[in-house]
């Protein structure tokens, strides 16, 4: 596999992320304890290796990051001028050069990744995008031994608001199949725009404004806003629920529950059209109150009126009354995107609940996917996933993992071609891609359910 990385702005970080990560298994080592005072110059001095291979056994790892400590490995004397596969061009550029294994594909992929790392400076989200391409690496790691290749080519666009200029005369991006960018509005429009202009297929990770896929027929919006999933969650709900009984949780935050104020409606609507009954319980209420209503023969689902924890925190208590005292009801609780959130001091109460959640993400530690691309993170950057939701490291893996797979399958036609790569598997993030219209791009449809059992089993289903 070939993989190069360039970068208009500033390449030093990036390129030495990738040389670190994609070399480090393959060099010979032994370890070192850093003790006070010893520089990585000192190290150097001390084995006879070079700072390149040094940093490259030890992913994140540099002059200004040494503590003491830590145990770094130390590659064999013969890397000390780094790893023989990597070069330095004049240009700025660094190239890596593996070994492919069996061909699993016909086309070389040109990717472009273009999002704020902040190299020049400090930005609030540069965390989460490192973390977004890192976890693209080990997507590519993944191809790799399938047979893929690919140019990947990764810039930085600095703060919001800088001009995207430099990068979009880049005659690299020009020859781009895919892009994966734009976490600003003014970023994520220059780069629809030059998408569009160049007829280059472009994957919005982030963004869940409209007018980009509405305006722009090559490009693919991850992050779909929520009311476009309402039907399907909404359609799903009847079927999963065949005969129930439905109580709406009050909460009397009027601003919380403006939030789920539409979801709510429809549901309403398509519990009217067939003629399921509901009520809504204002807080406060008595238990033995709410007992009384209980329906023997039904499915009681209870649902807050509002996703903050404060509602649902509430609510608990008495859910967990009710269950106890009426053992031969069937009760189930149904929420929101926003409760994996919440601690596992409330989460665990999910299980006695048989709840379920309707999310276009999800991802957990139960799942043994999860587990060890957890400990493939941990093992080649040294540190854990920040936990955020979503998880940036796990959606920069699903994307690459999937729309390279696209492009290495089927070239710069691969949006014809969606339908086929159900047996591309991601960890977290599913896709389900249909057009708007005619000539807009295509917006992701996929959604969940994701079920805490009884017997403390976690069961994601993808809505179709």
């Amino acid at each position: 596999m070939k993989i190069t990385i360039l970068s208009s702005l500033r390449v030093t970080l990036l390129a030495l992320t990738i040389f670190c990560t994609l070399s480090a298994g393959a060099q010979k080592k032994h370890t070192h304890v850093i003790q006070p005072g010893e520089t990585l110059y000192r190290i150097t001095v001390k084995y006879k290796v070079s700072a390149e291979a040094v940093c490259a056994a030890n992913p994140g790892l540099s002059a200004t990051y040494f503590p003491t400590g830590m145990e770094i490995v130390i590659p064999s004397s013969k890397d000390k001028k780094g790893n023989n596969n990597a070069n330095i061009a004049s240009s700025s550029a660094t190239t890596l050069t593996g070994t492919a294994g069996s061909i699993a594909a016909t086309h070389k992929v040109k990717a472009s990744i273009i999002l704020p790392f902040g190299l020049d400076e400090k930005l609030g989200e540069s965390p989460r995008m490192l973390e977004f391409y890192q976890g693209f690496l080990l997507a590519l790691d993944t191809l790799k031994r399938q047979g893929v290749s690919v140019d990947l080519h990764v810039y930085d666009t600095g703060k919001e608001g800088s001009p995207l200029t430099s990068i979009l005369n880049e005659s690299a991006l020009k020859q781009s199949d895919v892009i994966f960018g734009g976490f600003h509005w003014g970023h994520a429009k220059q780069l629809s725009d030059f998408s569009r202009e160049n007829g280059i297929q472009m994957v919005l990770p982030f963004s869940a404004n409209s007018y980009f896929v509405e305006n722009n027929p090559y490009l693919f919006m991850i992050n779909t806003p929520q009311e476009n999933l309402y039907p399907t969650i909404i359609k799903q709900f009847k079927i999963y629920f065949p005969d129930p009984q439905v109580f709406f949780l009050d909460d009397t935050n009027e601003i919380a529950k403006e939030d789920k104020r539409t979801f709510v409606k429809q549901l309403k609507a398509k519990l009217d059209m067939l003629k399921v009954p509901y009520e809504t319980v204002s807080q406060g209420t008595p238990t033995e109150t709410i007992a009384k209503r209980l329906k023997k023969k039904r499915q009681n689902v209870f649902i807050p009126l509002s996703g903050e924890k404060e509602c649902l925190e509430g609510w608990l208590p008495t859910l967990l009354t009710l269950l106890e005292t009426n053992p031969d009801k069937k009760i189930n609780l149904f929420g929101y995107p926003e409760w994996q959130t919440f601690s596992t001091s409330t989460t665990n109460k999910f299980y006695p609940l048989d709840t379920y959640i309707y999310t276009a993400f999800y991802s957990s530690s139960t799942f043994k996917s999860a587990r060890e691309f957890k400990a493939d993170f941990a093992r080649w950057y040294h540190k854990r996933i920040s936990a955020t939701y979503p998880q940036y490291a796990m959606l920069g893996y699903d994307l690459g993992l999937y729309f390279v797979s696209a492009a290495s399958r089927y070239g710069k036609t691969f949006p014809n071609y969606m339908e086929h790569l159900n047996d591309v598997h991601t960890i977290q993030n599913g896709f389900s891609f249909t057009r708007l219209s005619d000539s807009s791009g295509f917006i992701n449809n996929n959604v969940y359910y994701v079920h805490f059992t009884p017997d403390s089993e976690i069961i994601k289903t993808e809505l179709k």
